[in-house]
């Protein structure tokens, strides 16, 4: 796509091979190029990225993209590749994209930059791979899941809010900045459980604060140093074992980047706005609590018989209900109050309700006629709690719960 304009959305492109790069996608000079809302899987290139290439000259929007598994043969990305290009890589998922050869030149297992500009945010990076190896000459193999630095003209990238996990190479395991830079910043970034290689590496010094890194084979090496405001604690995902990278509520993360490289219009990686809270959070994910929860969201535990009753007027069309004495609702939630949506009416029974193991409280649910209602308790201080609710006689039924942030 030579000096072309095409917009790439809502493809399956795998298992495809390009020589000279982009074995998925080839942005060729002078091009305008729009790669959104695609998957690109398993393709494979000779020289410079394997999923994606974007030559002197082109101007490439690259966001919401799953990239994974894609390689490259001999020493440049096996996921995106980028010479002497304006390039914007935003809220992508790429894992598994590696570097084939065991050359101390190889470089760039998710991303290479080589000249021009990019900015680089909103990304998960996992298990990008460049293997070890170095030689006096070389030097060493570079960038686990990102590599930036220049040959002739001098690159220039913005690494923000990118989430980076189980990257490995010789220097510079999840990011490495080479000698040959103009502008490169790195913020808001978590990188964890890296290898072979420190998390951080770079020739020369790098503006760098505000990031995460966390149980990596080591943090920082060459020129890179740890910025005042870094973290070194985990991150708390919410599953990362299964690749879930999500932040728990409990996340140190949460509120602690630099904002003033957020713009009006960024999101993360769910398309969530940043910022909620006072301050953005380090890493792909800006955590929006879940507030609202149905009868059947499985973070309701029920005990004992509970049947589905559906009703036009509750908040999905359906609730929960029992008349089984002892039948037990538990439901823990993170906030500073919750309120409990639930019906009254001529069958409606009593409950005991006990919160954080205080109580119980009985609760009277009976009405000459139906109506759904909502009972609440606010003003706890923000952090975990847990409501237990327990049938004692007729029908108690649970249409929804709400917390309070």
């Amino acid at each position: 796509m030579d000096s072309s304009s095409p917009t790439i959305r809502h493809n399956t492109i795998a298992d495809n091979y390009g020589y000279w790069g982009g074995g998925a996608v080839y942005c060729g000079a002078s091009s305008t190029v729009v790669i959104e809302d695609n998957i690109l899987s398993m393709n494979s290139s000779r020289y410079d990225g394997g999923a994606v290439r974007c030559d002197p000259g082109s101007d490439v929007l690259i966001q919401r993209n799953e990239i994974v598994g894609n390689q490259n043969s001999t020493y440049s990305s096996g996921g995106i590749y980028t010479e002497a290009a304006l390039c914007q890589i935003l809220a992508n998922v790429l894992v598994g994209n590696e570097v084939l050869s065991a050359s101390p030149s190889s470089r760039g297992g998710g991303v290479s930059v080589e000249e021009g500009t990019a900015v680089i945010a909103s990304n998960i990076f996992g298990d990008n791979r460049v293997p070890a190896a170095c030689d006096e000459f070389w030097g060493c193999s570079k960038g686990g899941a990102i590599y930036v630095d220049g040959v002739i003209a001098t690159p220039s990238a913005t690494i923000t809010n990118n989430t980076i996990y189980g990257s490995s190479a010789s220097e510079g395991s999840a990011i490495y900045i080479g000698d040959r830079v103009g502008s490169v910043v790195v913020r808001n970034n978590i990188a964890a459980s890296s290898g072979d290689g420190c998390a951080f590496g770079s020739a020369v010094p790098v503006d760098s604060d505000y990031n995460c890194l966390w149980d990596n084979a080591c943090d920082y090496e060459g020129a890179w140093t740890a910025g005042a405001n870094d973290l070194s604690v985990a991150p708390e995902f919410v599953d990362y074992p299964a690749g879930d990278v999500h932040l728990l509520p409990t996340s140190p993360c949460i509120d602690a980047g630099e904002d003033s490289l957020v713009g009006p219009d960024d999101v993360d990686m769910d398309g969530q706005p940043r910022i909620y809270g006072p301050h953005v959070d380090i890493g792909a994910d800006e955590v929006w609590p879940q507030l609202w929860f149905e009868d059947d969201d499985p973070a309701i535990t029920y005990i004992g018989a509970w049947a589905p009753y559906n009703h036009p007027a509750a908040s999905a069309g359906h609730l929960k209900y029992s008349g089984q004495t002892g039948a037990r609702i538990e439901f823990c939630f993170y906030g500073t109050g919750v309120r409990w949506h639930t019906a009254r009416g001529p069958m409606g029974g009593k409950a005991k309700v006990w919160l954080d193991g205080a109580g119980p409280l009985v609760v009277d649910l009976y009405r000459p006629s139906l109506q759904l209602v909502t009972l609440e308790k606010t003003g706890l201080p923000l952090g975990w709690h847990c409501v237990v609710i327990e049938v004692t006689e007729g029908i108690v039924a649970v249409d929804a719960f709400e917390v309070v942030p």
